[in-house]
């Protein structure tokens, strides 16, 4: 029965009884580990223009290397990993890896994601210690200076300076589901498309109630900051905004927002109807004319009003 024992009773007594999924995660760390060296050695090199213990030509500027960094904790959405990165006596900055970056790109998106999903900044190292190991470098301090570099950040959005004349703007306002529990608070929102064709977030603030004065408010603030002529604006049947453009840019189209339509009507149908319905509704969205929208509101009515008089309503409302 000898030959049969298992390797690691022998070879790696140490590591007998370590999970496989343990040891492959280990592998994969240092296979990430050894890479982003390699890349940072590569680019040092490409930087200096020869390898490293290559004699500089005469006729090139002289440039030293200054031996490594300490190591740091470098945190990706396989695990946390130690690297040192090579240095210059003069300063050079990496593209791979910036200077104090200890969270990948990836990782660096995923945290105001799940803040604004409602994770508090207390849970985040527990969070990321129970997903990528005791190593990862996400304390409450760290969260909590990280929400100070997103509120001025914010802030400069918010101020910048806007086009002078947008074809569409889409309005909104966003209840959302993380935070304090606020029923009267909204994220009001607004999207424009400028002559180019290229959409652009205009703002994002909060509002109570989508009221006529939270939307006056923020009109106001986008005309302050260069907004001189809409051409029409998209949105629900939310009165307060229809109210609020009428004062600040009385000249603006208004059109009813089809989807919040279709949405409206559906609420009203029983899901047995409601491929049937939503496809009616799709046709009535890409018609080629205002005829044949007509033409398919009264195949709806016909078909539907016994059964969902306040759904037939509600579409030929507005």
């Amino acid at each position: 029965m000898e030959k049969y024992k298992k390797p690691n009773e022998e070879a790696n007594p140490k590591g007998a009884g370590t999970p496989i999924r343990s040891m492959l995660d280990q592998l994969i760390l240092l296979g990430a580990q050894k890479m982003i060296e390699q890349g940072l050695e590569a680019e040092i090199q490409e930087h200096l223009g020869r390898q490293k213990y290559e004699r500089q030509e005469n006729d090139t500027k002289r440039q030293y290397r200054n031996g490594y960094s300490k190591e740091r904790k470098i945190t990706a959405s396989i695990g946390s990993m130690s690297v040192r990165t090579p240095r210059l006596r003069e300063p050079f900055e990496s593209q791979i890896l910036g200077r104090y970056q200890r969270l990948s790109d990836q990782m660096q998106a995923l945290v105001p994601d799940l803040y604004l999903h409602g994770l508090s900044s207390g849970d985040f190292q527990q969070c990321f210690q129970g997903i990528l190991g005791e190593s990862a470098p996400l304390s409450q301090t760290s969260v909590l200076r990280m929400k100070k570099d997103w509120e001025a950040e914010y802030q400069l959005w918010k101020k910048r300076r806007l086009e002078k004349e947008y074809l569409y703007v889409w309005a909104d306002g966003v209840y959302p589901k993380a935070g304090p529990k606020d029923d009267s608070m909204a994220v009001l929102e607004l999207v424009g498309v400028r002559r180019s064709g290229e959409k652009e977030i205009l703002a994002l603030e909060e509002g109570y109630r989508e009221s006529a004065e939270s939307w006056s408010d923020l009109l106001r603030n986008i005309k302050k900051r260069g907004v001189e002529w809409i051409g029409m604006v998209i949105a629900d049947g939310a009165l307060g905004l229809w109210k609020a453009l009428r004062n600040v840019f009385p000249t603006a189209k208004r059109q009813r927002c089809w989807i919040h339509k279709m949405r409206n009507v559906l609420d009203k149908v029983s899901a047995r109807h409601e491929d049937d319905v939503r496809e009616l509704l799709r046709q009535m969205y890409h018609s080629h004319s205002v005829d044949h929208t007509k033409t398919l509101i009264k195949i709806f009515r016909q078909r539907y009003y016994t059964l969902y008089p306040k759904a037939v309503e509600c579409l030929e409302d507005n």
